[in-house]
């Protein structure tokens, strides 16, 4: 496909972080893994509004999906570090996006829309490949669903989970498996009990899908195999001492990001011989801020923003941590301004290649950033 459907400037240049790049060490003689940006981050001017981005792995490579608005989109397009970028048909107008998700040459969106025979609620998936028009399937049908679907993929499959009424009329969590071969959609599994409108997490495992979730005061956790299948019964990884927001399942550990008190939110973690125990601490992001977590065994890497006043100032950080909470960070963009300056933080991972991306501005003539960073 070519470029040339849209206006974009490429602009590429070194530029100087405000304050030292010098690195951070919470603890002293930590010896946990280090993640270093590498060249100066790449930026691109997009024509048109945009909303929110995700990172996605596409052709092989890394871009950033973007959305016009949300959760009913009318312009969906791809940008990669190069300038190349693809622009996707519109989604229909009735699905609800929730989860974007990509492989190969494949865009997938998970979302909800009313079944238009039933009058019911329908959990969907959207598919865009050859062709240009999205191709819809029903994953699930029922009256009402709490929490919005999430996704992720392990091979050539793709695992979802949300939230809706169980047998019992009460919230209950769903996981189902999709092949995307030949789209096979795995009956859905209910795999226990929720909180209304609880938090879910979805990870790939080795050939399956881990969920997370919240049940009243315990944090659960599932594993089901491509197919659908349970790997062994659901377990509580520990009380919810706080409201989650942010959680991924990185082997044998969980990792959580949970509410603290004042100005801080805890980081979590749940392995095979322990139940779920506080490791550390952050500030607290801005409301409502995506904490986007990515696994480096034998720990985690957490994207954040930290916003001061007087003067106004943010800053994205990347944080390494281990099991002992030590921690290793890095600034990788330090600029004045607000939270509408810089937003929208992301990570992402192809094989040995790590990449952040943020969006810098609102509306027409935002600007898009990535930065590549390796971690030793």
């Amino acid at each position: 496909m070519t470029r040339g459907f849209w206006l974009v400037a490429l602009a590429c240049g070194w530029w100087q972080l405000a304050g030292s790049l010098d690195l951070a060490i919470a603890h002293a003689g930590s010896k946990g893994r280090e993640c270093k940006p590498g060249a100066a981050p790449t930026s691109l001017t997009i024509d048109g509004n945009v909303a929110q981005g995700e990172t996605v792995e596409y052709r092989g490579e890394l871009y950033v999906l973007t959305t016009d608005r949300n959760p009913r989109p009318d312009h969906v397009r791809l940008f990669a570090a190069s300038g190349d970028g693809v622009e996707l048909a519109k989604p229909p107008t009735n699905v609800e996006i929730s989860a974007w998700l990509a492989r190969g040459t494949g865009v997938f969106a998970l979302g909800k829309a009313r079944n238009p025979s039933s009058g019911q609620l329908d959990v969907v998936l959207l598919r865009w490949g050859s062709d240009t028009r999205p191709r819809l399937s029903a994953l699930w049908t029922g009256d009402s669903i709490d929490a919005p679907a999430q996704a992720a993929l392990s091979g050539e499959y793709l695992g979802a989970a949300w939230s809706a009424p169980g047998a019992d009329g009460k919230p209950h969590v769903f996981v189902s498996a999709i092949d995307l071969e030949d789209i096979h959609v795995a009956e859905p599994l209910d795999v226990g009990p929720a909180s209304t409108a609880t938090f879910l997490a979805l990870s790939a495992e080795t050939k399956g899908f881990s969920v997370i979730w919240q049940n009243g005061e315990t944090v659960m956790h599932a594993s089901v195999d491509v197919h659908g299948r349970p790997k062994g019964e659901p377990s509580a990884l520990g009380d919810a001492k706080a409201r989650l927001l942010a959680a991924v399942s990185c082997g044998e550990q969980s990792w959580l990001v949970h509410e603290g008190a004042g100005k801080d939110v805890v980081l979590a973690l749940a392995d095979a011989d322990e139940k779920l125990h506080d490791v550390a601490h952050l500030q607290a992001p801005p409301a409502h801020d995506r904490l986007p977590m990515s696994c480096l065994p034998p720990g985690v890497i957490v994207g954040h923003r930290m916003l001061t006043a007087k003067p106004d100032n943010v800053v994205f950080w990347l944080s390494a941590f281990d099991p002992k909470g030590n921690v290793r960070e890095r600034r990788l963009r330090d600029i004045r301004g607000t939270g509408d300056d810089l937003h929208d933080i992301q990570l992402g991972a192809s094989g040995d290649k790590h990449q952040a991306a943020w969006l810098e501005g609102k509306g027409p003539g935002a600007k898009l950033y990535f930065r590549d960073f390796t971690c030793d």
